[in-house]
């Protein structure tokens, strides 16, 4: 029953690798792997596998009606094969999720419609800027950051006639970039004209988690610094050392898919402490079990009746060990409000 771990925990997103080309892809062999000999293995292979797993449990959900999200498919060239494949735990979890995002990113954008950006690190296959473009007004740029090899298939796939129009007024951008390196906001300054100075909102889903813990912290640390009014979302998980996550450490790690922050910041307070020492005011963070109740009513209850689940305790334990953390510099409120609180 473990099995569906690795789709509801993982995301799509997977951590950064090395450029595989001068400055991020550019240059003599950008993009393409030259080999002197004997291939090596690619280390990050186990972690850039989960992309297409846990995207496709994205496009079962939207199949069975979960979330409308016509672009997904699109952006991601999976089809909605294999329904039953994962649990339906996985598919309700990752329409609380999505639905919990969302709710982050028009929060957001209530309170700077003026102009504000949004930045997706480890964005994957992720589709949101294609579903919500229409409904955010003051978007000003939305960056989806990843390693070069995942950000040069998104941009294939997004050549797409229904995706790529909606690219051409230059709003949207791909940065490929590794997070184990400096430089994330001067590069996109540099590469994408993010305004250092607007109000953003910075989206990561088990992301930082595969990265050893004082990356993941240079990562927050240079968003605090480097912007004048900075947010950030993270979903990760946590409580390592309850017998569930110990079994979750090992399973993944044999997988190819180390955990390497985990035990770093391993319970709710630790994670928001993590945000406020690197220099966001404020800081909440809640699992995924007040997060789901936090949802509307109504909503949950439409999607409760899409899959019958028999694992309810299953449920409240799974979700014991995965948290959203909110985080806000220069945008007081907004990570309780997210919240409901």
């Amino acid at each position: 029953k473990l099995q569906f771990l690795y789709f509801i925990g993982h995301t799509m997103q997977p951590p950064p690798s090395p450029p595989l080309g001068p400055k991020g892809g550019k240059g003599k062999g950008a993009g393409i792997p030259l080999f002197l000999g004997k291939r090596k293995a690619n280390p990050d292979a186990g972690v850039i596998a989960t992309n297409d797993a846990a995207t496709g449990s994205k496009v079962r959900a939207v199949h069975l009606g979960y979330y409308n999200d016509p672009y997904i498919a699109k952006v991601s060239k999976i089809p909605a094969t294999g329904i039953g494949s994962e649990s339906p735990l996985v598919r309700r979890g990752y329409w609380a999720r999505v639905r919990f995002v969302q709710r982050c990113i028009e929060t957001f954008c209530a309170k700077h419609s003026t102009g504000f950006q949004v930045v997706s690190i480890g964005c994957g296959y992720d589709s949101t800027y294609f579903r919500l473009k229409e409904s955010l007004e003051g978007l000003a740029r939305w960056v989806d950051v990843d390693l070069p090899q995942v950000v040069s298939a998104k941009k294939r796939n997004i050549e797409d006639p229904a995706v790529l129009p909606l690219t051409e007024d230059g709003v949207y951008q791909l940065l490929p970039f590794d997070l184990r390196e400096p430089g994330l906001p001067e590069a996109l300054s540099k590469q994408c004209k993010v305004d250092l100075t607007l109000p953003t909102l910075c989206i990561s889903e088990c992301v930082l988690i595969y990265l050893r813990a004082h990356e993941g912290d240079a990562v927050l640390e240079s968003l605090a610094t480097s912007f004048t009014t900075i947010s950030v979302v993270t979903y990760e998980q946590v409580n390592p050392m309850t017998p569930f996550g110990q079994k979750m450490i090992t399973n993944l790690e044999a997988r190819g898919c180390p955990l390497l922050s985990y035990t770093a910041y391993p319970d709710l307070d630790a994670q928001a402490a993590r945000y406020r020492t690197a220099g966001f005011d404020t800081a909440t963070a809640k699992d995924m079990n007040a997060v789901w109740m936090s949802l509307p009513e109504d909503e949950r209850k439409r999607v409760s009746k899409i899959e019958i689940l028999d694992e309810l305790e299953e449920w409240v334990l799974i979700h014991s060990h995965y948290s959203f953390v909110c985080a806000s510099k220069g945008t007081p409120g907004w990570d309780t409000e997210v919240f409901g609180n």
